[in-house]
């Protein structure tokens, strides 16, 4: 989960980075120090996953924040949530193709991706993502 703690912090323009033009976006990580461990395709489901949702914070949402929560609450699946302050979602949305492919992805390893309204104001992305049967 390293990987998505170093990507997260290429869009957060407190480390002095970039983001995209003109923005000025705030992003946090929460994890456990430790996870189970995940099978790869979940791994890198999760981080593609992540990379797409912080792409579409960072061009569509104008957010100023963004939080991204990774947790094991039930201890049979990876959550995982990206939540923004942005927007949010058109009145009437449109799937494009970053948003299938999030669907898409979890699928493929099992697991579901919601794409909703934030509680209070922006949007919410959940992902749950199977740990692997033991």
């Amino acid at each position: 989960m390293g990987a998505i703690r170093q990507y997260a912090a290429q869009y957060d323009t407190r480390n002095g980075a970039g983001g995209e033009p003109g923005s000025d976006l705030r992003v946090t990580v929460q994890a456990p120090e430790q996870f189970p461990a995940l099978r790869a395709a979940v791994e890198v489901a999760a981080y593609r996953i992540v990379q797409e949702a912080l792409t579409n914070v960072a061009r569509h949402a104008q957010a100023r924040l963004c939080r991204i929560c990774l947790s094991l609450p039930d201890g049979h699946g990876l959550q995982v949530e990206v939540i923004d302050d942005g927007v949010g979602l058109p009145k009437e949305p449109c799937a494009g193709v970053g948003l299938l492919s999030m669907c898409e992805r979890a699928e493929e390893v099992g697991g579901l991706c919601v794409v909703e309204p934030a509680p209070g104001r922006g949007t919410r992305v959940l992902v749950k993502l199977p740990l692997p049967e033991e």
